[in-house]
């Protein structure tokens, strides 16, 4: 069943083996698993094109392609890092050959990066991933002990050589292409980018509760008549949005357009923001956590705490399972006025994201695990052709990881820096031109 522009491309055979997939996806939301598997170029729905799991594997998994690789995505049952623990886990008795996981989804971003404003729909690719909730309870404070220790020393080299102005110019033209392509998805119906009128971005300290008439507010208690009513119900003070230049310019442009009809200009806005200026890709550390993040005073002091851009739940709980890339949409500030609007829309967007790092993504794998030039493992082999041109795929012994990338590699705790020695590398294709990911 093909998912996307390539429908005209020769339909590529699934893999024999669940010890052939290399690259795996997890997913908490419905709404996540939806846009990646409407980002999948084919997706195997048959039975006979799937692979059995291992015996004990409770995971639900989806099966497709993306690029030049045959994924694997699991589904979650619900959020937080606990349940992506256990899902990790599962799916690394049953793919015991994943060298790359990515945790795709939504996330709260931090308003400004490196002096960079941020809007929703912004994309975050984790670099590190930061468990800030995590630590010690003293008399001063809470002191957080981010366990999960740093990055290899392999996707530290890979993403040293993604932050550079021509592979990360390709990258925003490949999510702009896969994004547009979304879009028109059927299943995507639902998803198209909400306004920027939408995209609010209240003061820090100033908190989502009822301005007048209700004592628990007023004693600053947990209220949830406030928690569950939108800013429009609340009448949140419009004095405290803060302006932004991306906003800024946006309506500049509706007055330069003149005498065009509100529903027209709006449409021309939301056009061109999505067509050209959004979203943005950012690098960096990501916080993660077994609690929502909504309160703009901590996340900004947690952000310059821990140098984090974003805030999510999941990433932490692959990340000592599987090489780890976090890769994650902008749906709120991770402030008390988040919403649920633009949720689906960054699920898009995140999506798009993961297909065109995939697609840039260059990786020495065992065997033919790769599509060729087409996107086909090649129409004229048969499976079993194709399985005897195949070299073995190394199985891996308890407490020992094969090389994410090509050569040899071999260690424990895989994720926590520790004891490693390696050979090989991994790395990004770009394409002529120059650019910056943050101008």
């Amino acid at each position: 069943m093909s998912m996307s522009s390539h429908a005209h491309r020769p339909k590529p055979l699934p893999l024999r083996s669940r010890d052939e997939y290399t690259i795996g996806i997890v997913c908490a939301l419905k709404r996540e698993a939806i846009a990646v598997q409407s980002a999948f170029d084919h997706f195997f729905l048959k039975e006979n094109e799937k692979v059995e799991t291992a015996d004990g594997d409770e995971n639900a998994y989806s099966f497709g392609t993306m690029g030049r690789y045959h994924v694997v995505l699991a589904h979650l049952g619900d959020m937080g890092g606990l349940e992506a623990k256990g899902v990790a886990n599962n799916m690394r008795r049953s793919f015991r050959n994943i060298k790359l996981c990515l945790v795709v989804g939504i996330c709260g971003i931090v308003p400004v990066i490196e002096e960079h404003e941020t809007l929703l729909g912004d994309v975050v690719i984790s670099t590190l991933v930061k468990q800030y909730d995590r630590g010690k309870e003293y008399p001063s404070g809470f002191k957080e002990t981010n366990m999960l220790g740093p990055a290899s020393i392999q996707l530290k080299r890979a993403f040293n050589s993604l932050d550079t102005p021509q592979p990360m110019e390709y990258l925003q033209e490949l999510l702009k292409q896969h994004l547009l392509e979304l879009n028109e998805h059927k299943h995507m119906k639902t998803y198209h980018y909400p306004g920027y009128r939408f995209d609010h971005l209240y003061d820090a300290g100033y908190v989502h509760e009822h301005s007048a008439g209700c004592t628990t507010c007023a004693a600053n208690n947990y209220c949830k008549a406030a928690v569950e009513a939108s800013c429009d119900q609340l009448q949140c003070f419009a004095d405290k949005i803060l302006s932004r230049k991306r906003i800024t310019d946006l309506d500049q442009t509706a007055e330069a357009m003149g005498n065009t009809s509100d529903n027209a200009r709006r449409r021309a806005l939301d056009e061109k923001f999505n067509a050209g200026m959004l979203p943005r890709i950012y690098l960096g550390a990501v916080a993660s956590g077994n609690k929502v993040m909504k309160n703009g005073t901590m996340r900004d002091d947690v952000a310059k705490d821990n140098e984090v851009i974003a805030f999510e739940m999941e990433g932490a709980g692959v990340w000592s399972t599987f090489p780890t890339v976090v890769i994650k949409a902008a749906c709120d500030y991770a402030d008390s006025h988040k919403n649920k609007r633009f949720q689906n829309y960054a699920s898009m967007v995140a999506a798009a994201c993961a297909k065109a790092f995939l697609e840039q993504l260059q990786m020495g794998l065992p065997g033919n695990v790769m599509l060729d030039a087409v996107g086909a493992s090649g129409p004229a082999q048969s499976r079993h052709q194709r399985n005897e041109d195949r070299q073995p795929v190394p199985t891996r012994r308890e407490g020992e990881v094969s090389n994410i990338f090509s050569g040899n590699f071999t260690g424990t705790n895989f994720g926590m820096g520790q004891n490693y020695t390696s050979q090989g590398d991994m790395y990004f294709g770009s394409s002529p031109g120059s650019g910056n990911h943050r101008a």
